[in-house]
């Protein structure tokens, strides 16, 4: 997305993921506070499994971006300095 935002909107790189960290922040927000506006049943169980679905929601997000920063999947091992940095090659933008 960062390569497409510099391509498409004319963006310097740290532009680009600054857009992109926003755009991050902006939708964690979002889904916080859909959290919070969940409305109670007044049925315990019923409850209890909606909160069980959320944290499993959110958990399948959190895990979903560890999982791209720690396999190779995107980022070759090599790319990845001792302080879990990713070092692109932007030679070819």
């Amino acid at each position: 997305m960062v390569i497409l935002y510099m391509y498409h909107e004319g963006l310097t790189l740290e532009e680009s993921i600054n857009v992109m960290l926003d755009l991050i922040r902006e939708h964690y927000d979002l889904c916080t506070a859909a959290e919070q506006r969940v409305p109670k049943t007044g049925d315990a169980k019923l409850d209890a499994d909606v909160q069980t679905y959320i944290v499993g929601c959110r958990d399948l997000a959190i895990g979903t971006a560890y999982w791209s920063y720690n396999c190779e999947r995107y980022f070759k091992f090599h790319q990845v300095n001792e302080k879990r940095e990713v070092l692109l090659d932007m030679s070819y933008i």
